[in-house]
């Protein structure tokens, strides 16, 4: 096949299985060829879907942790109460995700914002205070801490950037 007049590259040769039975199955549309498609292809279709949404999965697990153990990095250099500019990335329930730093990730529980309970909001881009109305949305901006890192697990949770007793400090925007 690779000698074939109708061979098409692309920027790297096919390597991958479901690239090539993708191939083969648009040169045999083509009239180019007469090679039959495998009679099980829904199921390597299936198969081969599961299996690079898994490959995917562990390679962003992959980066989570290599990240949480950057960031670990990061903090003994620059000290613990270093504070990053952030921006909400995401919104659940209990919390909020925010992306800080250029590359690293955060979850701030809701119970660590001050001043009211939040609840998230019925279409999930905002959590708002019940009794002040105070909103938390997407794309916000907001200062973090890091409050804690489980390197081993790829998980990092932050806090809003206010002084820990109370006092002057950190504004918390």
């Amino acid at each position: 096949m690779f000698d074939s007049r109708h061979w098409w590259q692309r920027s790297e040769p096919i390597r991958r299985y479901p690239d090539l039975v993708c191939h083969r199955a648009l040169l045999r549309e083509l009239g180019a060829s007469d090679e039959p498609l495998p009679e099980d292809l829904p199921e390597l279709a299936e198969h081969a879907s599961v299996r690079e949404r898994e490959a995917a999965k562990l390679e962003y697990r992959a980066d989570e942790i290599c990240l949480a153990w950057l960031l670990e990095q990061r903090l003994f250099e620059l000290g613990w109460e270093t504070a990053f500019e952030g921006e909400i990335t995401g919104l659940i329930p209990s919390g909020l995700f925010a992306r800080f730093g250029e590359v690293f990730e955060g979850f701030l529980p809701a119970r660590r914002l001050p001043s009211d309970y939040f609840e998230l909001n019925p279409l999930g881009t905002a959590l708002v205070g019940r009794r002040g109305g105070r909103t938390h949305r997407l794309g916000d901006t907001l200062e973090v801490r890091v409050e804690g890192i489980r390197r081993n697990e790829g998980k990092v949770e932050v806090a809003p950037a206010v002084a820990r007793n109370g006092g002057p400090g950190r504004r918390y925007p």
